[in-house]
């Protein structure tokens, strides 16, 4: 069995780039020029307030790129929560070595 060293940057990259691979292939993607769906009283929303992370921060860019994909395909933008955030952090601090078994021996 071999055992890598996962870190939470890219679980999160791949959390991100899997649930968008998965709506892209389930067809239900609505084009980048098509106007938003409003659901209800729930439209997306196109702005946010400016996120706290530290310029330069890993979470900044996760942050930036998961809004830029979102913007693109039209389903509007999330805002930090940092109550998520500490939480997020408490668990990732709580949890023994990030490493998975990939693969059988």
């Amino acid at each position: 069995m071999t055992v890598r060293k996962i870190t939470p940057r890219v679980t999160a990259l791949a959390v991100v780039l899997g649930a968008a691979s998965a709506a892209w292939a389930g067809g239900d993607v609505p084009p980048a020029t098509q106007a938003p769906m409003a659901f209800g009283s729930l439209a997306p929303r196109m702005s946010v307030p400016e996120p706290s992370y530290r310029d330069g921060s890993g979470h900044l860019a996760l942050f930036r790129s998961v809004n830029a994909l979102r913007l693109s395909l039209g389903v509007g933008l999330l805002a930090q929560d940092v109550a998520l955030d500490a939480a997020a952090q408490a668990q990732q601090c709580g949890l023994p070595a990030a490493t998975l078994p990939i693969g059988r021996a």
